[in-house]
């Protein structure tokens, strides 16, 4: 079974496409100039039992943008069992190449509200990952990679121009090679202008941070077991 249902009001560009059985892909867009995806690189789901939902309030929001046109890309998602939800109100919101590569029991659900919101590079590989971000407030920024098994990073901001980059593994050139089991991240912003960098590699990990106030940074580190 698939099922692809999509709305989309004032100058919506939206592309999709499904293969295997009981994959879904639920689209909203209101407002002018969305985009998900595009012909070239839809938003793809490959395999059984993926969920895709994605909604666009406002003007200018994109799913799916680079500076390098070759690597335009909506959302993937490709394996068993994944979920993928995104919500973005306001204005100029971007969640830049989301991806789910292969494995079990993936979850990724992200919010931004406000304006000028911009996620960035989001992956997750392997089994029983869970991604959960929610960004409010105007030019707040992030990057999060998971990489590995039974991985959950989940990520609060609030306030402006936060910013994050979070690894779990895959510190890799080519960004494959790196692996973290049961690492554990949850970073908590709030305020403005505060920044925080989490490497994790190896197994059984944890990282908290929770910074609060402005102009706040915070840098960690941990190498394998």
């Amino acid at each position: 079974m698939k099922r692809i249902l999509a709305s989309a009001a004032l100058c919506a560009a939206l592309s999709t496409v499904a293969y295997a059985d009981n994959n879904e892909i639920f689209v909203t867009q209101s407002g002018n100039n969305n985009q998900i995806g595009n012909a070239a690189h839809p938003a793809t789901q490959t395999g059984i039992y993926n969920d895709m939902t994605f909604t666009q309030s406002g003007s200018d929001n994109v799913i799916g943008a680079s500076s390098n046109p070759a690597r335009l890309q909506g959302a993937i998602q490709d394996g068993d069992d994944h979920v993928m939800d995104v919500t973005q109100p306001g204005h100029r919101n971007q969640a830049i190449r989301l991806e789910q590569d292969g494995g079990n029991h993936s979850d990724m659900f992200i919010r931004q509200s406000g304006n000028d919101n911009t996620l960035g590079f989001i992956r997750q590989n392997g089994d029983k990952h869970l991604a959960d971000i929610t960004q409010s407030g105007n030019n707040n920024s992030g990057n999060a990679r998971q990489v590995g098994r039974d991985n959950v990073l989940m990520a609060r901001q609030s306030g402006n121009a936060n910013d994050f980059l979070i690894l779990s593994g895959d510190f890799g050139v080519n960004g494959r090679p790196g692996a973290c089991t049961s690492c554990d991240v949850t970073l908590i912003q709030s305020g403005n202008s505060n920044y925080s960098n989490v490497w994790q590699q190896g197994n059984n990990q944890m990282a908290s941070i929770t910074q609060s106030g402005n102009n706040n940074t915070a840098y960690t580190k941990q190498s394998p077991n």
